[in-house]
């Protein structure tokens, strides 16, 4: 059996990854969030009003997990949840200390993706990627 460590390296990837970002939202004040409430918001700037099901499938959450997340972000008004007439459909947008907070969630992202990628290429950057995602529909049977 060949002795490879390959996925201990994506998981070294992802501890500096996420102590960098818990880093830099402690120092824009905003380390009363985990990185999953800034992908909420970053996913409301992006495509305004969503509803919760619709939330879920793009933070890949499942929906109890969106709905903790989401009623933290109410609870720090950063958005706001509402009905239409179909009450069983619950709708998320951003309140303007959302947006505020998402602007700086997306410097943050601006500034992670400058350092993450210094001294490499496009190509190896797409290479890079390509190659993940074909690891993951490996290891999903296809699926991915």
């Amino acid at each position: 059996m060949k002795t490879d460590n390959t996925f201990a390296k994506v998981s070294e990837l992802y501890y500096c990854y996420d102590n960098y970002l818990r880093a830099k939202m402690i120092e824009n004040n905003l380390g009363n969030l985990m990185t999953s409430h800034g992908r909420i918001l970053v996913a409301l700037k992006f495509n305004g009003e969503m509803t919760m099901s619709e939330m879920s499938k793009e933070i890949n959450k499942k929906p109890q997990t969106t709905t903790t997340l989401v009623k933290k972000l109410v609870a720090y008004k950063y958005i706001d949840i509402y009905s239409t007439t179909d009450k069983r459909v619950k709708y998320l947008k951003l309140t303007e200390k959302g947006r505020e907070v998402s602007d700086k969630i997306m410097d943050i992202s601006g500034e992670l993706y400058q350092t993450q990628y210094k001294g490499i290429t496009e190509e190896e950057v797409n290479n890079f990627r390509s190659i993940l995602n074909t690891i993951m529909g490996n290891l999903n049977g296809g699926n991915n």
